[in-house]
């Protein structure tokens, strides 16, 4: 009997399913896309891919480019002083550069060689490298092309407040390892020096007691 229950249950299921299956399913669904069907992994996977190269940028690697921003800066001014264009202080300087910040500029200046416009190729770089100072730089330099301001002064104006933030900030983080250095100082040194100066005395009382 059990088994006959469960045949009878089993033939009315199917009966049921088949006959939603008939049921006309309206357009507006049938049109409109299925969220459920999208994985959840696609989105959290655009989301840290997003995150990853739009937004985080390691700190170590903006540091570097800091520092290296004034030589080229004082460079760049120097060469266009000397009555060059921007396109050939560039290509003059450029190759004369290393480190991170030079292989960026050696990406912006091949795609100038390949025909794009200088413009782009600055926006292009403030979003590649997203530090503040060299974003700066570009935005100024591409106010000047379109208005036709002189480089060569404000790209040295850029260079001496570019150096005057990196000073500072060395002086930080001179004064950040300044305080940490108290750490074995307080925690390691004084504790050995204490013991040391107060031993013998404990001692000298020990043997009093005697």
């Amino acid at each position: 009997m059990f088994i006959v229950g469960l045949m009878i249950a089993a033939g009315i299921w199917l009966a049921y399913s088949f006959f939603l299956s008939l049921r006309p399913v309206p357009l507006s669904t049938r049109l409109a896309p299925k969220l459920q069907s999208i994985p959840w992994s696609t989105f959290v996977g655009s989301a840290i891919k997003t995150s990853i190269l739009g937004i985080f940028t390691p700190k170590k690697y903006l540091q570097k480019i800091l520092r290296e921003l004034p030589d080229f800066l004082e460079l760049l001014s120097v060469a266009l002083a000397s009555g060059e264009s921007i396109y050939s202080a560039l290509n003059r300087v450029v190759p004369r550069l290393s480190g991170e910040l030079a292989t960026q500029l050696q990406k912006t200046l091949r795609s100038i060689e390949y025909g794009a416009s200088l413009e782009s190729e600055f926006s292009e770089l403030a979003k590649r490298v997203p530090q503040h100072q060299l974003v700066e730089v570009c935005n100024k330099l591409i106010n000047a092309m379109n208005r036709g301001t002189p480089l060569a002064g404000i790209v040295a104006e850029q260079a001496e407040a570019v150096r005057l933030e990196v000073s500072n900030h060395l002086l930080k983080q001179a004064g950040k390892n300044e305080t940490r250095m108290l750490i074995p100082l307080v925690f390691l040194i004084l504790p050995v020096t204490v013991l040391f100066a107060i031993y013998p005395s404990l001692q000298l009382l020990n043997m009093s007691f005697l």
